[in-house]
């Protein structure tokens, strides 16, 4: 009998240094004290109070990767504290009821008459909470042991449980708090990022309304010129216009000009290669105008003197008649 005891002693204080409820109940305050867990506060606006930095992509990036890892281990780290809350809530509550079972039988029991702890204490996780109150499932006592020893380990234990709880639930809206703040700052990150880039997306909105402006006007009168050469309402004297050297190289000239303004605006160009082909287009017009106006001046000469030509030569017959 005094061995087993010693046994049970021993086993009990082995078992209560390493699982003792009150100080380390398995996995959830374990996790608890690997987390160190402090009041975390937001803190996007203090890190980025300069306008210069509002526009630093690389810091912006990093500080959105920081804030999307610690939330994912904040998440983690709920789910594991909401794991363990919801364990110790079901057994503080079987720890209770078998508690009150104990406690009602205890009052019809006779002193010389013995209880069985396994009898009522009997759930999936009671051996362990017994254990860490000292006690053990095989434990019989009388109406005195009970009362006087068993009962105030067993309220101790109940007690102790209970707040366990309270600081898993405090714990659990620190991490909470934690994590709506990081949501928070990760939230005014991709919002500030957003604005950041606003201007080169409205920039490219401002270029594609462009472009299709201009293609929908080339396209218009494209469409028009096409009308009306099926209906036959262009003159004929226009349409000849149209489609002499003159008329095809305006249209040429428009097309050129067109696919220069897309090149401008979508920037395939840059500035020294647009100007040096305007230029060319330019002196291009301007030289073929100058052409034709000599053209012109030329045959106005040459109609002159052939007038003159022929003046003389009316002149020199009249005197031959004369004569």
């Amino acid at each position: 009998m005094k061995s087993k005891i010693l046994i049970l002693c021993f086993l009990g204080l082995f078992i209560r240094s390493n699982h003792v409820f009150c100080q380390e109940p398995e996995s959830g305050t374990n996790r608890l004290e690997e987390l160190n867990i402090d009041s975390i506060k937001s803190d996007f606006n203090d890190k980025f109070k300069l306008a210069e930095d509002m526009t630093n992509f690389k810091k912006l990036r990093e500080y959105k990767s920081e804030k999307e890892n610690l939330i994912l281990k904040f998440d983690t780290k709920i789910k594991n504290i909401s794991s363990d809350i919801s364990e110790l809530e079901t057994d503080l509550t079987n720890l209770k009821s078998s508690f009150e079972r104990l406690k009602e039988d205890v009052n019809n029991l006779k002193d010389t008459a013995k209880l069985s702890l396994s009898n009522y204490f009997n759930f999936k996780n009671a051996a362990k909470y017994l254990y860490a109150a000292g006690l053990a499932p095989d434990d019989r006592g009388n109406k005195e042991k009970l009362t006087q020893s068993i009962f105030r380990k067993i309220e101790e234990l109940i007690s102790s449980a209970a707040k366990q709880l309270i600081t898993l639930n405090r714990k659990l809206k620190l991490l909470q708090a934690n994590l709506q703040a990081a949501q928070t700052d990760l939230s005014l990150c991709l919002n500030t990022i957003d604005e950041a880039l606003a201007p080169e997306y409205k920039e490219l909105q401002t270029k594609i309304g462009l472009g299709y402006t201009v293609l929908g006007a080339l396209g218009g009168v494209l469409l028009i010129f096409i009308i009306g050469i099926m209906f036959r309402k262009i003159p004929d004297d226009t349409l000849k216009i149209i489609i002499s050297d003159g008329g095809l190289q305006f249209v040429l000239i428009f097309v050129l000009m067109t696919a220069i303004i897309f090149f401008g605006l979508f920037k395939i160009l840059e500035g020294k290669e647009l100007a040096a082909i305007l230029a060319g287009i330019s002196g291009y017009i301007l030289g073929r105008g100058s052409r034709s106006l000599g053209d012109k001046n030329g045959s106005k000469k040459d109609d002159k003197k052939t007038g003159n030509g022929k003046a003389e030569i009316s002149k020199g017959n009249k005197e031959k008649n004369n004569n």
